[in-house]
């Protein structure tokens, strides 16, 4: 994660630091005790501790959160035209790998906002995408010729 938050940071002309990851705090944390640092399955015992009376309990006990990208955003956003062309390619129609009225009501209730279909209708594009980049390099690609 640090690379990808340095790279990000300096991408936008930010300064980051990561104050925990200073030399001399690893080497302090590395003689202290495992029971000072860890409180059953929760960490970072010492440092709550320490801050407790000046932090809300919000910022000392957040809710787990991923680093995911906004695939909802972008498909009712700016990839929603490749998603609607995708949606709407006859190869992949005739092809009968898909139920497309079905795929059609998944993107119906994404782009309404009724429920977050971004995962299934993400992999449903890169399908499509694959299936022509797959099908045009076996077209392009000439005949092996047999030698006899």
């Amino acid at each position: 994660i640090l690379t990808k938050v340095d790279r990000v940071s300096m991408a936008h002309s930010l300064e980051l630091r990561a104050p925990f990851l200073d030399y001399r705090l690893v080497e302090l944390a590395a003689t202290m005790p495992s029971h000072w640092k860890i409180r059953g399955a929760h960490g970072k015992a010492i440092l709550k501790d320490t801050f407790m009376a000046d932090l809300p309990a919000e910022v000392l006990e957040p809710r787990k959160r991923g680093f995911s990208v906004p695939m909802g955003q972008w498909l009712r956003g700016e990839l929603r035209g490749d998603l609607e062309d995708a949606l709407g390619d006859r190869q992949i129609e005739q092809s009968g790998v898909f139920q497309m009225e079905e795929v059609r009501a998944l993107a119906e209730e994404h782009f309404s906002g009724r429920r977050d279909r971004s995962s299934q209708l993400w992999r449903y594009l890169f399908f499509v995408r694959w299936w022509h980049g797959r099908h045009t390099r076996l077209t392009s690609q000439p005949l092996a010729h047999s030698v006899v």
